[in-house]
């Protein structure tokens, strides 16, 4: 690198450029980098956070660990490392200097999360599902054979180039010693297999295929299945107990084909010696489905769900932007009595899950919800909110805030159907889905279908 040449950016080693911060967690902070030497070639530069490595000598054996298990892995479908140090020098515009940086550069795959992907088009259905889940099983399969455990699988921990290829990371919680004993608490609540959260041995294959079915029926239903598995959690109790039929219908699943509800019962059976070898999932009927679609189908169908979705997403928005009327501010709305007037605006989460139609009453919901909190959720504090016309939804456990608004669907006034919309307020956004999926459960009855009003409403013109 020149040095008489003035710094715009930063630069790690003189060999880096750190254009913009593409992700941050309590661990590390992660930047788009270019490469001085070659323009072209863009990198991710994972920069260790001071506090985290003060905390004691696990945190930097941690750091150590995954970068070994990175330098280990070579998979088309895993994250690849091209540089780690302990002596990074950061030189800024400013002419100050950072010295002493712990920092790992990766391979910069662009596209986005496999979370980004579900958060936009929803449920993938069956073949999307099958398509993702084959890349998932190859690389978990491959990582068996190196005798590494990841630990820590989750739609947060995947990216998605923009061939939809998949790629593993973020190994921080990985083992590669003894993963058929392994001890260790590790994992992520939703996606964790039982015998961790009871503090028992377990086998680092057979967590990591439990958390893959979770993350297989989130592809496919664009839900989460349950909020965790414990006998006590409502759903996860109706598979501990075999009670499957009861199961399907309470998440909505009946419509999937038997062999994929085979496939996800075994993934999610609480001993983990029922569930399935690499080998049997692989032979499994649903993974060999003749009626299904190609790989390459699949693949072209995804595509077209993500394009479909951001063409949407984009004329919402100039919708929005030219329906606007001259002053408008925030908060300058009048709401009615039941339901609010505003046009209804469509959103894209996880399958818009969180909007709902309905024909049913506010009072009448708020019935259903305190029904569900007497039954299945005492910490819930339900307040219907007159004066603003809402329902203020609290989970003290989970420190979430909802508000359930009610908005018109058309300008009939015999249309009596409305769109509910959760909308958070406070706490985790993955929290508001697993609450939600839960409350699904009680509102089923009186949630419309969307596809079928539009068929009707068709039919009558």
């Amino acid at each position: 690198m020149d040095s008489s040449m003035p710094l715009t950016m930063p630069v790690l080693n003189g060999k880096y450029i750190m254009l913009s911060t593409l992700g941050e967690g309590n661990t590390s902070k992660v930047y788009l980098a270019q490469t001085i030497s070659d323009p072209k070639t863009y990198v991710a530069v994972k920069v260790l956070r001071d506090e985290f490595l003060r905390r004691d000598e696990d945190s930097r054996k941690a750091v150590v660990n995954e970068v070994v298990i990175l330098q280990a892995l070579k998979h088309p479908n895993i994250i690849k490392i091209l540089e780690y140090g302990d002596n990074g020098q950061v030189f800024k515009p400013s002419g100050k200097v950072l010295t002493g940086l712990i920092y790992i550069v990766l391979e910069y795959v662009q596209g986005g999360l496999l979370f980004d992907v579900c958060q936009l088009v929803g449920g993938l259905g069956e073949d999307g599902g099958r398509y993702f889940f084959k890349q998932m099983l190859k690389s978990i399969e491959y990582m068996n054979l190196k005798n590494v455990s990841h630990r820590d699988l989750k739609l947060e921990n995947i990216l998605v180039d923009n061939d939809l290829n998949l790629k593993i990371a973020d190994f921080g919680y990985a083992s590669y010693q003894k993963i058929d004993l392994l001890k260790s608490y590790r994992g992520t609540f939703t996606y964790m297999a039982p015998e961790i959260k009871l503090n028992l041995t377990y086998n680092g294959l057979k967590v990591d295929l439990f958390s893959s079915g979770v993350i297989l029926f989130i592809l496919i239903r664009g839900i989460f299945p349950f909020k965790e598995a414990r006998e006590e959690e409502f759903f996860y109790n109706l598979l501990m107990k075999g009670k499957y039929t009861e199961y399907w219908e309470k998440v909505q699943g009946n419509y999937l084909s038997d062999e994929c509800r085979d496939l996800l019962q075994r993934l999610f059976s609480f001993d983990p010696s029922q569930r399935p070898s690499i080998e049997e999932i692989w032979n499994h009927p649903w993974m060999n489905d003749k009626n299904g679609l190609s790989d390459q189908e699949s693949k072209q169908g995804i595509m077209q769900l993500i394009i479909q979705a951001r063409d949407e997403q984009s004329q919402q928005r100039q919708k929005m932007k030219s329906s606007k009327p001259k002053g408008y501010h925030r908060g300058a709305e009048d709401e009615l009595n039941i339901v609010s007037d505003k046009p209804y605006v469509a959103t894209y989460k996880f399958n818009n899950f969180g909007e709902f139609m309905t024909e049913s009453k506010p009072h009448e919901v708020y019935e259903i919800l305190n029904q569900y909190r007497a039954e299945g959720n005492p910490d819930l504090i339900l307040t219907s909110d007159k004066e603003k016309k809402r329902i203020i939804i609290e989970n003290q456990k989970d420190s979430l805030k909802l508000h359930l608004k009610f908005y018109k669907i058309g300008e009939d006034e015999d249309d009596e159907r409305v769109k509910m919309r959760f909308q958070r307020k406070q706490g985790d956004l993955q929290a508001q889905y697993l609450l939600i999926s839960e409350l699904m459960a009680f509102l089923n009855e009186i949630i419309l279908d969307d596809e079928e009003e539009e068929e009707e409403e068709e039919d009558q013109e």
